[in-house]
């Protein structure tokens, strides 16, 4: 569906993924992020590269009046996330370098884990449109480690 080349996350990698990030220590990377998390009632908060939306979940039961919404490039990663997500969650499958969002229209944009999958194009792309959305005044935060050089890291 996109004209770049990624690691993206599809099939039974999708499937495994939470068990596979539990075992690396993903979840105190998601209770750090969300610990920096300041939410007021109604305001939105997006996830660039949202996976299986774990982080959405926590931010949705410590937020529960805020918009909480996730873009990911993989179907099949939002498959999962639908599976055990609140429906109040909203899930786009759209590709980090074409935000379908207005101008100035989101509060807070988080990616966690996500950037290091995207060519480094891409992650400029992102980038630029992470600031686009993002309303006056509005904050993002992005937690990553360096794209994987090796199988067992893309793995």
């Amino acid at each position: 569906m996109y004209a770049h080349t990624s690691d993206t996350i599809v099939g039974w990698r999708a499937k495994l993924y939470d068990r596979l990030m539990g075992v690396f220590g993903a979840t105190r990377v998601y209770e750090k992020a969300l610990a920096l998390l300041d939410l007021s009632e109604g305001q939105r908060l997006l996830d660039v590269g949202c996976g299986t939306g774990t982080f959405l979940k926590l931010a949705q039961k410590k937020f529960p009046n805020a918009r909480c919404m996730g873009i990911d490039a993989s179907a099949d990663m939002l498959t999962e996330a639908r599976k055990m997500a609140d429906s109040s969650i909203v899930f786009t499958e759209a590709d980090a370098s074409a935000l379908p969002f207005p101008n100035e229209s989101i509060g807070w944009v988080i990616s966690i884990l996500a950037f290091h999958h995207m060519p480094d194009g891409i992650k400029i792309r992102a980038v630029q449109e992470i600031a686009r959305v993002l309303r006056p005044g509005g904050k993002c935060l992005i937690a990553d480690f360096g794209r994987a050089n090796t199988v067992w890291g893309s793995f």
